[in-house]
Parts: C-alpha cells; sequence; structure tokens
C-alpha cells in the first residue's frame, strides 16, 4: 500500500489529463512514479520527460536501453524488490529483454551466457557490485 494516494487516471480532467495522455503515448501507460508526482502537477511534467531520457535510448545517448534495462533489472534483483523487478522486466520486453535472459541475470549466469555482449555483462558486473 503507498502512502501518497496515487492520482489514478480515470480521476484527472484539464492539463493533469492532458499531461497523462502525453505519458501513455510516451511510454504506453501512467506509471505509478508519475501517478505520484501528480500531486505537483509541475514536477510530474518536468520529471517524465528527465525519467524517460535516463531510461530510454535516444541520439545523443551512448547507452541502449537494452543496457539501460538490464542494469536496472540486475539492480531490482539484487535489492529484492519484488514490484521493482516485475515492472522492470515488464519495462525491458520492450527493449527486447527476454525471460530467458531474466533468467541468465538472475545469479552469477550472466558473466558465462551468450546471451549478452561482452558490453551488456560489464555494465550487470557494474550494477550488481555498485548496488
Amino acid at each position: 500500500m503507498s502512502r501518497i494516494p496515487l492520482i489514478q487516471p480515470d480521476s484527472v480532467d484539464g492539463a493533469l489529463a492532458d499531461f497523462y495522455a502525453a505519458a501513455t503515448d510516451m511510454i504506453g501507460r501512467v506509471p505509478h512514479s508519475v501517478r505520484t508526482y501528480a500531486h505537483s502537477p509541475f514536477v510530474a511534467m518536468l520529471m517524465l520527460p528527465l525519467n524517460v531520457a535516463i531510461q530510454r535510448e535516444w541520439p545523443g545517448t551512448e547507452l541502449s536501453g537494452r543496457i539501460k534495462e538490464l542494469v536496472v533489472i540486475k539492480t531490482s534483483q539484487v535489492n529484492e524488490c519484488a514490484y521493482c523487478f516485475a515492472h522492470n522486466t515488464s519495462l525491458g520486453q520492450a527493449a527486447g529483454i527476454t525471460e530467458e535472459h531474466v533468467i541468465a541475470l538472475s545469479g552469477h549466469e550472466y558473466w558465462i551466457s551468450d546471451l549478452f555482449d561482452e558490453r551488456e555483462r560489464l555494465a550487470i558486473a557494474w550494477a550488481e557490485h555498485v548496488t
């Protein structure tokens, strides 16, 4: 149960409804973080593009969306955060991360798996050790 109530898409109107529609167009849904930030709509409107830029692949970034998602999934596993893990494995599918990849990520098998290239293995190892 959240401590701050989430502002649900079916309860908004005006500019916030337009923002929720834009969030859905941008990432396919209105994430819980945005539903929380929506208590301060201007913060929400600033945070969503920042989060998308951080987590997604776009011109000007040196990291692929796939590497970013692999790092987030590994971090979720190490932190034993079931919500984060479920949420991000779902997002990872858009970056081509399959259930087989997730299983390989769950231990140290990623290091020897041919499912990942060298750069991905290093990013996963970095996430594991930093976390």
